[in-house]
C-alpha cells in the first residue's frame, strides 16, 4: 500500500490494506513497555511511516504513561537489540513525521515531551537538538500556512513550556537553520521540510517575543538569555535587550541580581577588546550603550556583591608568575574593600561575606584596609553585624589586625 503506484490488479482497496496496516502498528506498540520500543529501534521510522496517527497515538499514550517507559528506554539503552542507544529509531520516526506538513505539530509536541524525559548523556542523537533541528526546518514558513515554526510551539508549550522556551533560545543562538532531515520517507511520497533562511519577522520579532514573553516572573530565564547574547542572532538582539531594558530589577534578590550583573559584565569586557577585523560576535554601539546603563543601574542594587568574584578565589604555590598574580588579585581585593566600606559600611562586608567562599580573603583585606585608613572602632561593629554567621571573617580580621598593630 505504501509503494509507488503500478500494477494493481486483483489487489485489495488501498484504504483497506492501509487499515489493516494501522491496526498493526497500534498492536505492535501498544503494550506499553520500553523493551518493545528499543527492540523495534530501527524499525521504528518504517512503522511511523506506515501510519503516522497510529505511531503517534502510540507514543503519546507512552509519554503519558505513569511513568512513561520512555524514561526506562534511556536510563536501559545498553539493552538495545542494536547496543548503545535505543531511543534512535523513535527519534528518527518522530523526526520523519515532524519534517511533514501535516504531522509537524504532534511530533514537535512529542519530541518536546521526550526531550523532557531525557537525563541527557554523550550518545546521540539527543530528543532536544532533534527537536531544534526539525524546528528550523520550517522557519521560512509564514504563520498563515498550515504548519510554521509559530504554530509548532504555541503545541510545545501547552504540554511542555520549558522545552518551548528553551528551544526557542536555542533557535535564536549562533547557527540558525538546519542542513536538511537526517531520514526521508522509505515509500510515501510525502512534502519534506527542507533547509530553508528564517523569514525576518520571525527572528526579529515573533521568536524574541516568545522568548521575552517566558521570561516573565523568571530571573533564571534573562540570565540565560544575557548569557547567550553574544551568540544570538543580530536582528533579535535589539528586542531582547529592550525586553531586558525594561524590567524591574529591584524586585529581583541580590543572587538574582549578581547573576546577571556577571552575565552583562561579561559581555562588555567581550565588546571592548580591540579585534581587528570585527569580530562576528559584536554588538551595535547602541545596543552596549544600554548594556553599561542596565550595569550601572544594577550597581546601585549590589554595590557590594558585583566584587564577590574577587575572594572566590583559591590562592596557587610555587610559580613566580603565579605569585606575581595573586599580589595583583590582593591588591584588587584591598581597593574591593574600600570601595564597599564606603558605599555600605560594615553592613556591605557583611552582605559580601554571604556571597563569597573565601570570608579569610575578605578578613585580611578588612584588616589592610582599616590600618591604612586608621579605621577605627570596627571590631565591634563587625562582631554585633556580623554576630555569629561570619566566624571565619572576625577570625582572620582580628589576627591580621593584630599582626598589623605588632600585638
Amino acid at each position: 500500500a505504501l509503494a509507488a503506484p503500478g500494477d494493481t490488479a486483483g489487489m485489495p482497496p488501498a484504504s483497506f490494506v492501509g487499515s489493516v496496516v494501522c491496526d498493526a502498528v497500534t498492536a505492535i506498540l501498544a503494550t506499553g513497555r520500553w523493551q518493545v520500543w528499543a527492540s523495534l529501534d530501527r524499525m521504528l521510522p518504517l512503522l511511523a511511516e506506515a501510519c503516522p496517527e497510529a505511531f503517534l497515538n502510540a507514543a503519546g499514550e507512552a509519554l503519558e504513561g505513569d511513568p512513561p517507559p520512555f524514561a526506562s528506554l534511556f536510563e536501559e539503552s545498553s539493552l538495545s537489540a542494536f547496543g548503545g542507544t535505543g531511543w534512535v529509531g523513535l527519534l528518527w520516526g518522530l523526526e520523519l513525521l515532524a519534517s511533514t506538513p501535516n504531522y509537524a505539530k504532534p511530533a514537535g509536541v512529542a519530541l518536546a515531551r521526550l526531550a523532557s524525559l531525557d537525563p541527557g548523556g554523550r550518545n546521540g542523537p539527543r530528543p532536544f537538538p532533534t527537536l531544534v533541528s526539525v524546528l528550523s526546518l520550517w522557519g521560512g514558513e509564514p504563520e498563515s500556512s498550515p504548519v510554521s515554526v509559530g504554530l509548532i510551539l504555541e503545541g510545545i508549550s501547552e504540554g511542555a513550556p520549558d522545552i518551548a522556551w528553551k528551544a526557542t533560545l536555542a533557535l535564536l543562538s549562533s547557527g540558525v537553520g538546519a542542513a536538511g532531515p537526517t531520514i526521508r520517507p522509505q515509500a510515501r511520497r510525502w512534502r519534506i521540510a527542507e533547509t530553508a533562511q528564517f523569514r525576518e519577522d520571525v527572528l526579529a520579532e515573533l521568536l524574541p517575543e516568545r522568548l521575552i514573553n517566558g521570561c516573565q516572573g523568571r530571573p533564571d530565564r534573562w540570565v540565560a538569555v544575557a548569557t547567550a547574547l553574544e551568540t544570538i542572532h543580530g536582528l533579535a538582539v535589539p528586542a531582547l535587550v529592550s525586553g531586558l531594558e525594561a524590567v524591574d530589577l529591584s524586585l529581583w534578590n541580590e543572587p538574582d541580581q549578581l547573576k546577571l550583573w556577571r552575565a552583562l559584565q561579561t559581555i562588555l569586557t567581550h565588546q571592548e577588546e580591540e579585534v581587528s577585523p570585527r569580530p562576528w560576535w559584536a554588538l551595535p554601539q547602541g545596543i552596549v550603550e544600554l548594556i553599561h546603563g542596565m550595569v550601572e543601574r544594577l550597581d546601585t542594587h549590589i554595590p557590594p556583591l558585583r566584587y564577590a568574584g574577587l575572594f572566590s578565589h583559591i590562592p596557587f604555590q610555587g610559580d613566580p608568575q603565579v605569585a606575581q598574580a595573586e599580589e595583583r588579585l590582593k591588591s584588587r581585593q584591598i581597593e574591593a574593600v574600600r570601595e564597599v566600606l564606603r558605599e555600605g559600611g560594615i553592613g556591605g562586608i557583611v552582605r559580601l561575606a554571604g556571597y563569597i567562599g573565601s570570608e579569610p580573603a575578605l578578613g585580611l583585606g578588612l584588616a589592610e584596609v582599616c590600618a591604612q585608613e586608621e579605621v577605627v572602632d570596627v571590631m565591634s561593629s563587625l562582631i554585633e553585624t556580623s554576630g555569629s554567621a561570619n566566624p571565619a571573617l572576625v577570625r582572620v580580621f582580628i589576627m591580621k589586625t593584630g599582626e598589623l598593630q605588632g600585638i
